[in-house]
């Protein structure tokens, strides 16, 4: 499964969860019976937000692997089960 978000959280831009397309991830991940969903987001404050919003809506995901930005910065990306 490929799904876009179609952006990230950004308050300051005035752009929330409701413009995003978050709720229908979770609910094709819910419906589809997938064991893994890897989520890569951009490696700045508003892509770890957005992953991290969508964490709070997914009781079971999990956050695992860290990969190094162009800032060499540490950031998430989310790997929920």
């Amino acid at each position: 499964m490929y799904h876009v978000l179609l952006g990230r959280i950004a308050p300051l831009d005035g752009i929330g969860p409701e413009q995003l397309t978050i709720d229908a991830l979770v609910r094709r991940v819910r419906e589809g019976g997938f064991k893994e969903v890897v989520m890569a987001t951009n490696p700045t404050i508003e892509g770890d937000g957005t992953a991290l919003c969508i964490s709070n809506r997914w009781p079971d995901c999990r956050f695992g692997l860290r990969v190094g930005s162009r800032n060499h910065h540490w950031q998430r990306v989310g790997v929920c089960q």
